[in-house]
C-alpha cells in the first residue's frame, strides 16, 4: 500500500472518513455534556497559525476548533475546577492524549547535545503541554492534521502533509511545535509497547521488531517507522505507510484497525506472533466512542399506561 500513489487513495480515504467522523462525535458528546453557557463572537478562540506546509483549516474541522469544550479551556478565566472535568472527559475518549501528561513527566533526554535555551524552550512547552491551554492545543491540531489528511486522500487538489522539522530563532534552532505533537506518537508507540509487555508478558523476541532502539543502538529490525525524509529537503518529513496507519488508527475501533491492518504490506508475515503483537500495538490506545443507550435513539414507551377507555 502506497501513503501517496493515486490507485491507494481511496483505501486511505474511507478510513480517514472513518476517523473524522469518530472525532467529531466525541467532541460533540463532550459539547453536550459541557455546553458552554454563553457563546459570544468575540469569546470565540481558533487555533493559532500552523506550522505545517499546507493549509490545514477547513470549514469542516471547524466544529471542533470552535466547540464548546475548547473553548472552555482556552478561556483565560474560567472555571478551573470545570477545565480538569473536560481533560478527564477527553483523555477517557482519547487515551493517546494521556501519554502527552505521562512522558513530559519524565526527564529531559539526550541534554548533552542541547544547549541551554533549547532545553529552557523544551521546558517550557512540557509545562504548557499539561494546562488546559495546551490539552486544546493538541486535540485541535491532532484534528486539523486528521481533517488535512482526509481532505488529501478524498479531493485531487489538496496537497499532501508535510512536516518542518525545526524553526529558526536567530541562530537558535528549535523544535517545531508540529514535530512536539507528531514525536508525541513515538512516545505513545513506546507507551503502547510497555503496556503489551506488562498485559501479555510478551517474549521480547516477537516484540524486536517493535522497538526502536536495543539499548542505545538503533535497531536495524525496527518494522514501524513512522516518518521518512524528504528527499529534496531534510527539513521536512512525511508519513510513512506503517506512520499514517498507526495515526488514523488512533480514531478507529480496534476492530476497523485489524481490517486495515489487513490490506497493509506486513514484512513480519501473516498470522504469525509478530503480526499478532504489532497490530495489538496498534489498537491499545484508540478512540473510544460514546455508548448511547437504546432508549436515547427510540421512543420511551417505558412510561406509557395502557389507555383501556375504548374497550
Amino acid at each position: 500500500m502506497n501513503v501517496t500513489s493515486s490507485q491507494d487513495k481511496a483505501f486511505w480515504a474511507m478510513h480517514l472518513n472513518m476517523a473524522t467522523n469518530n472525532l467529531l462525535a466525541v467532541v460533540q458528546e463532550l459539547d453536550k455534556k459541557f455546553p458552554k453557557k454563553k457563546q459570544n463572537d468575540k469569546d470565540m478562540v481558533i487555533i493559532a497559525d500552523s506550522d505545517t506546509d499546507t493549509q490545514l483549516r477547513d470549514d469542516d474541522v471547524q466544529p471542533i476548533l470552535g466547540s464548546a469544550i475548547v473553548q472552555q479551556l482556552r478561556a483565560p478565566k474560567g472555571n478551573v475546577d470545570r477545565k480538569r472535568k473536560i481533560i478527564r472527559a477527553l483523555l477517557r475518549h482519547l487515551p493517546f492524549m494521556r501519554i502527552i501528561e505521562k512522558f513530559n513527566e519524565t526527564p529531559i533526554k539526550d541534554k548533552d547535545d542541547l544547549t541551554q535555551a533549547q532545553i529552557a524552550e523544551i521546558e517550557k512547552r512540557m509545562e504548557y503541554a499539561l494546562s488546559p491551554e495546551g490539552v486544546a492545543d493538541a486535540l485541535c491540531y491532532y484534528a486539523e492534521l486528521l481533517y488535512s489528511l482526509r481532505n488529501y486522500y478524498t479531493h485531487h487538489f489538496h496537497a499532501p502533509a508535510v512536516f518542518r522539522i525545526f524553526v529558526k530563532k536567530g541562530n537558535e534552532k528549535y523544535p517545531n511545535r508540529v514535530n512536539q505533537y507528531l514525536h508525541n506518537l513515538d512516545n505513545i508507540w513506546t507507551y503502547n509497547l510497555r503496556l503489551l509487555k506488562q498485559r501479555f508478558g510478551y517474549d521480547e523476541t516477537i516484540m524486536l521488531h517493535l522497538r526502536k532502539k536495543v539499548g542505545k543502538k538503533e535497531n536495524p529490525k525496527f518494522a514501524c517507522r513512522f516518518f521518512s525524509k524528504d528527499d529534496d529537503n531534510s527539513d521536512v518529513s512525511v508519513f510513512t505507510e506503517r506512520g499514517l496507519a498507526f495515526f488514523v488508527s488512533l480514531f478507529l475501533e480496534p476492530k476497523y484497525i485489524a481490517l486495515m491492518f489487513a490490506q497493509l504490506d506486513q514484512p513480519e508475515g501473516r498470522n504469525t506472533k509478530e503480526a499478532v503483537v504489532t497490530l495489538k500495538a496498534y489498537q491499545t490506545t484508540t478512540i473510544r466512542l460514546p455508548k448511547h443507550s437504546v432508549w436515547t435513539l427510540s421512543l420511551n414507551y417505558t412510561n406509557a399506561q395502557p389507555n383501556f377507555s375504548s374497550y
